[in-house]
């Protein structure tokens, strides 16, 4: 029977690998419980190498640590002088571990190809090894441990698994120390950082400068620190604190870490001197032994104050937190530097400038920690009114508006308990009113505490006002900029929307002329009134966007304002009465009849509207006496105007509706414009007249107009328009321009109704031939036709045909650009649309001249 066969056998070898699982278990817990022990790594290591050693039964068990390309000896089972001194080289099997990243198992040293076996280790006659990489968390590979035997051994898989704990072991205890470590270093760093924050806000520069040097020495565990300021020849940097560097040469800025910091305004971080082509020729660092080092510029306002640099001969990584750290340092360092700047500067100006500060416009204070006034210049008096000394010793929340001492109060409490300079806006009790004023206020801080609050305050009051105003008139060019082009596009609508009138009233009138049942009759009554009441809205259109100038003229009231009062009447229905009291109004006003009759008929229209079931308006006119004072505003002169009241019984407007009610495109109905009340203002503005509205909802609306009052002789009596001329017709033949067939058509069928003879022709030039073939006796001449403008048409009738009567006819507002034409009496003007009525009183009138 073979001997492997043996049962006995079998039940010893598991035996004595229970045995051995059971030691490995055991070193493996009794080095958990030196981890946790808090023992140090230096007798971890060595406490970890013996046991191994022993549980493996090796002759030699060694801890090596990655250091760059190479590895370094820490702990051995063996020869203890060799820790420190021995390093494994770039073909170790140690570097080869590494760079596997597995256990490496050799089992005759001398015949091993794949790395160099070390000279010691055969001279040793170390024959076979094991070793297992530590790892390192985010800093790669920590380490390595091996175990080497003299006798010729194959590891067994147990052996190697108890190994890989030891490794996993060892890499979590030394992760844990270093996060230990680590949070030591931040902890002291930020104890570091708050006490220089406390010496920056007390202490005088070079102490501040001199105690930061030391905390970056301790902060991050190096030889040396020091702050460096720029020399007067810009090419060397001085040491202004810090402990004397091991040489006492010049700092070179162009060969320095410190210089290079200084020159690009960022951290530079080195971490091995030597091996940093910048600078491993400089004279500062590798002849000393220095290894690594970091330098960050210290900037604040503007200003760069110089370099905080530290060293060490150490070659040492510097992490992230470590540059946070120097970071905070030079931060505080830097502004603590420009608050003692700005501090000596003001100091150097109160002294050599102080006839400056005493004429100075603004005001310059000085403020106790309990909020008294200490100082005040003579700019207080000129912007406040109050004396200074009136002033001085008493709290400066009692100068502040009630509703604002809250705020400032807390401000001062805030200021009080973290010094720090700001800027707010503050409303002051002026002697003559309230005063709005820009504050600047920076703390005076001694011995850790803050002393005094001084400061400059301007007044903005006029600043604001005229930024106030100036986003008033932007706001108002911008809607005088949206009104001129929605004027442009209304003037326009207008003018379609016109002809578009002109194309059905001339058939509603020869509708009339038909015997019609009483329904047609009404039908073309309603035809009638809708084309009336387009043309009030496309007139009071084209008068907001192409306001002409008024014709004045003497208008009697006692016959003038009754003829429009009998208009309205019939345009407003039975529903509406009109109560007419002139008094004695034998008075005469000076205006343009046709805007003040629009106007007059827009505001009993707006009545009629507010009494949705019918009511009663007053219309009455009165002469007013010198200094007159009325409750809805102020007239000048009261007694140089007519005062016409035009008052309803509807239901009233509200105050903000009353606010708007002028402004052009507001309404308050479904179906409004909004331009009847913004036309009426404009046209009795233009008239050197004054408009005003009084109303309460539920009560009525009042509106009172004063119109100037003339001192002419009443030349002719009665209505504006007048009746058709009596006597015989004296034109037999119309020539008809027109572009629109649907108005022209309509003009034809109602004059050659009326027996007149009509020719018809679409463009401006058609019109010479057409008179020389016709002979019209009057020409009825649109404006704006396809291929020329009417004006050019009428220049060529009038070289040729002087006397020719001519009726210009347009949907626009232009018969401005008439006005040196109309002048002449067989000229005349008709805004479309109008009836035939008024177009046969027109011809007349200008065959008659």
């Amino acid at each position: 029977m073979n001997q492997d066969d043996n049962p006995l056998d079998r039940e010893s070898a598991r035996k004595t690998d229970g045995l051995r699982h059971a030691k490995q278990e055991s070193a493996l817990v009794q080095i958990g419980s030196l981890a946790l022990a808090n023992a140090s790594l230096g007798f971890l290591f060595s406490q970890v190498t013996s046991l191994v050693g022993e549980m493996l039964g090796a002759d030699d068990c060694e801890l090596w640590k990655c250091e760059s390309d190479d590895a370094l000896l820490v702990a051995t089972s063996g020869n203890q002088d060799a820790v420190g001194e021995l390093r494994a080289g770039q073909t170790s099997q140690e570097q080869y571990t590494v760079a596997t990243g597995q256990p490496v198992a050799v089992t005759d040293l001398a015949s091993e190809t794949r790395f160099r076996p070390s000279r010691h280790r055969l001279d040793d006659g170390i024959a076979s090894s094991l070793s297992i990489p530590i790892a390192g968390g985010e800093m790669g590979p920590w380490g390595v441990v091996a175990v080497h035997s003299r006798a010729r051994r194959a590891f067994p898989t147990s052996d190697v698994n108890f190994l890989r704990a030891v490794a996993v072991m060892l890499s979590q205890i030394i992760e844990r120390r270093h996060v230990e470590v680590e949070l030591r270093v931040r902890a002291s760093q930020q104890s570091a950082i708050a006490a220089l924050g406390r010496i920056a806000a007390s202490g005088s520069a070079q102490t501040m400068l001199d105690r930061a040097c030391e905390l970056a020495m301790d902060g991050l565990s190096v030889e040396y620190a020091s702050f460096l300021r720029l020399s007067p020849n810009g090419q060397t940097l001085e040491r202004v604190a810090g402990p004397r560097p091991v040489h006492d040469m010049a700092i070179d800025v162009s060969s320095s870490h410190a210089g290079l910091a200084l020159t690009t305004g960022e951290a530079v971080r080195v971490d091995d001197f030597l091996r940093d082509p910048l600078f491993v020729s400089s004279p500062h660092y590798v002849p000393y032994s220095i290894r690594s080092g970091i330098a960050l510029p210290v900037i604040a306002g503007g200003h760069t104050f110089g370099v905080l640099a530290a060293e060490t001969r150490v070659e040492k990584r510097f992490t992230a937190g470590d540059s946070e750290f120097m970071e905070s340092l030079a931060t505080l360092l830097g502004e603590a530097l420009e608050r003692e700047r700005s501090r000596r500067a003001l100091i150097e100006s109160e002294r050599r400038y102080r006839s400056v500060v005493e004429g100075a416009s603004e005001i310059i204070f000085s403020i106790s920690p309990g909020g008294e006034i200490i100082s005040l210049n003579p700019a207080f008096q000129v912007i406040t009114g109050w004396p200074a000394a009136d002033w001085l010793g008493k709290s400066l929340v009692g100068l502040v508006v009630p509703e604002d001492q809250g705020k400032v109060t807390s401000l001062l409490t805030s200021m009080l308990r973290q010094p720090q300079s700001m800027t707010r806006e503050a409303k002051l009790v002026g002697r003559h009113g309230p005063v709005l004023l820009e504050v600047s206020v920076s703390p005076r801080v001694a011995e850790g505490r803050v002393v005094e609050l001084y400061g400059f305050a301007r007044d903005i009051s006029e600043q604001r006002r005229a930024e106030a105003e100036k986003d008033q008139v932007t706001a108002k060019l911008e809607q005088a900029n949206r009104l001129s082009s929605l004027g442009r596009l209304a003037a326009t609508v207008a003018h379609e929307f016109n002809n578009v009138l002109m194309g059905i009233a001339p058939f509603a009138d020869i509708l009339r002329r038909e015997t019609l049942s009483e329904r047609g009759l009404s039908a073309v009554e309603q035809i009638a009134s809708s084309v009336k009441r387009g043309k009030r809205i496309t007139e009071d259109i084209l008068r907001f966007t192409q306001p002409a100038e008024p014709v004045f003229n003497a208008l009697e009231i006692e016959t003038w304002l009754p003829g429009i009062v009998t208009e309205a009447r019939s345009i407003l229905g039975p529903n509406y009465a009109i109560d007419l009291d002139l008094g004695d109004s034998d008075f005469v006003i000076l205006g343009d009849p046709n805007q003040l009759h629009q106007s007059f008929v827009n505001l009993m229209l707006n009545a009629r509207d507010a009494m949705l079931d019918g009511g009663r308006i007053t219309v009455s006119a009165v002469r007013e006496e010198p200094e007159a004072r009325f409750p809805f505003g102020a007239v000048r002169h009261p007694e140089r105007f007519a005062h016409i009241i035009l008052e309803d019984r509807g239901h009233g407007m509200s105050r903000e509706t009353l606010r708007h009610i002028f402004e052009p495109l507001f309404t308050t109905k479904r179906n409004g414009t909004g331009l009847g009340l913004a036309v009426t203002r404009q046209v009795i503005t233009k008239h050197a007249g004054e408009i005003f509205v009084e109303s309460a909802e539920g009560v009525g609306t009042r509106f009172h107009l004063f119109l100037p009052l003339s001192h002419e002789v009443i030349l002719a009596a009665g209505s504006p328009e007048t009746a058709r001329l009596p006597g015989p017709r004296r034109y037999a033949r119309v020539l008809i321009v027109e572009d629109e067939r649907a108005v022209s058509s309509g003009l034809a069928s109602l004059l050659e109704s009326e027996g007149v003879a009509v020719q018809v022709v679409e463009s401006g030039g058609e019109v010479m031939g057409a008179v020389a073939r016709n002979n019209p006796d009057v020409v009825v001449l649109d404006i704006g036709l396809p291929d020329m403008d009417g004006t050019i048409v009428y220049a060529s009738l009038s070289a040729a045909y002087p006397r020719l009567p001519v009726v210009f006819s347009s949907g626009h507002g232009d018969q401005v650009k008439l006005e040196h034409l109309l002048t002449q009496p067989h000229v005349s003007f008709l805004l479309k649309p109008y009836d035939i009525d008024t177009l046969l009183r027109t011809l007349d009138r200008v065959t008659a001249a």
